[in-house]
């Protein structure tokens, strides 16, 4: 269990690196609440350097979760894992994404900014849940 979790948790990291390195990643940059200018701290290498291994620990715990759901509801076949993991992904991560994009600070709530993080948030976040899925799945 720990391996096909590590395993899978590798894979869904290298595909949020893959997502926000791509020029998706750029659009998202813009479409931030803060700037550069806001908080030059951010493309600081030792900001960064705290930000990824959070990121991986994170992962981890969602591939974790993942797992025993799983587990628990004793599925067996791909299509049941995705079902379940878009369940989840859907009904609670990307409605909070979306609460989160409601209560921006730089209003409206519907400004091209805001839509644009959300969007491209939700997209990693389904993206990455799907890959896990599929990873734990497979492993």
């Amino acid at each position: 269990m720990i391996l096909e979790i590590l395993l899978s948790s590798v894979a869904g990291f290298a595909f949020g690196a893959a997502w926000y390195m791509s020029p998706i990643g750029k659009v998202w940059m813009k479409s931030k609440i803060w700037s550069d200018q806001e908080n030059p701290k951010w493309r600081s290498g030792a900001y960064i350097g705290k930000m990824y291994p959070t990121s991986f620990v994170l992962t981890i715990l969602v591939a974790y979760v993942l797992s025993v759901i799983y587990r628990i509801l004793e599925l067996s076949t791909l299509s049941d894992y995705l079902y379940v993991t878009w369940l989840l992904c859907f009904g609670f991560v990307i409605t909070t994404k979306f609460n989160d994009m409601i209560y921006t600070n730089t209003p409206p709530f519907y400004g091209k900014r805001a839509q644009l993080t959300f969007i491209i948030d939700a997209g990693y976040n389904l993206g990455l849940y799907t890959i896990l899925a599929i990873a734990l799945f497979y492993i």
